[in-house]
């Protein structure tokens, strides 16, 4: 996973940032296309991902400023 990593901090500054966002170690999410957002997690239809505790007050700043 460690080796992981730096190619994955390097697709998330590739993707527009108005419109991904990383929700957990492991996510980075369309937030423009979700359904909706519940307790810590994003919901894609029947589909969720997790928002990691680290990453919540991004996300949901995120999703009040833009999306609102």
């Amino acid at each position: 996973l460690h080796d992981a990593l730096p190619i994955f901090k390097r697709l998330e500054s590739r993707l527009p940032r108005q419109q991904f966002k990383r929700i957990h170690r492991s996510f980075i999410a369309n937030l423009c296309r979700m359904d909706s957002i519940g307790h810590m997690r994003i919901y894609y239809g029947e589909t969720s991902i997790p928002i990691s505790d680290s990453y919540k007050d991004a996300v949901y700043q995120f999703v009040n400023s833009h999306l609102a």
